[in-house]
């Protein structure tokens, strides 16, 4: 009964009459795509420049997740089996963990979110 409350108590929350609710609705009902801050100050950002400096990602990884660290809103990461979408998490997670964020990671599967936080325990 408890995880119901708690979904119907976040839907009801989306159809508040507020700024919060209002953007929630644009981006999940509305389907409004993300926004991006583009003014970034690269250089001084401690999570950017770990990312320049990792060896292991190539440049596609490298994008993806300078995107991540530009969203305003979200940021999803899709690709095919075996395109490096986990280990681009993995860095990506610890770059927002520099910066103090809160992360949500989701998937269609649990495993895919359970080989991430083993990868991520293993670095």
């Amino acid at each position: 009964m408890g995880s119901i409350a708690i979904m119907r108590y976040n839907l009801i929350q989306l159809f508040l009459q507020n700024e919060q609710s209002s953007h929630l609705r644009k981006m999940i009902v509305d389907l409004e795509v993300p926004r991006f801050d583009s003014g970034c100050q690269f250089s001084q950002d401690p999570a950017i420049s770990y990312i320049w400096s990792e060896k292991n990602l190539n440049d596609d990884q490298r994008r993806a997740i300078l995107k991540i660290l530009t969203a305003k809103d979200y940021a999803l990461i899709l690709g095919m089996p075996g395109t490096g979408k986990t280990s681009t998490m993995v860095y990506a997670v610890k770059a927002l963990l520099m910066r103090g964020s809160s992360i949500l990671l989701t998937s269609y599967t649990n495993s895919a979110v359970d080989n991430l936080l083993l990868k991520l325990k293993a670095q």
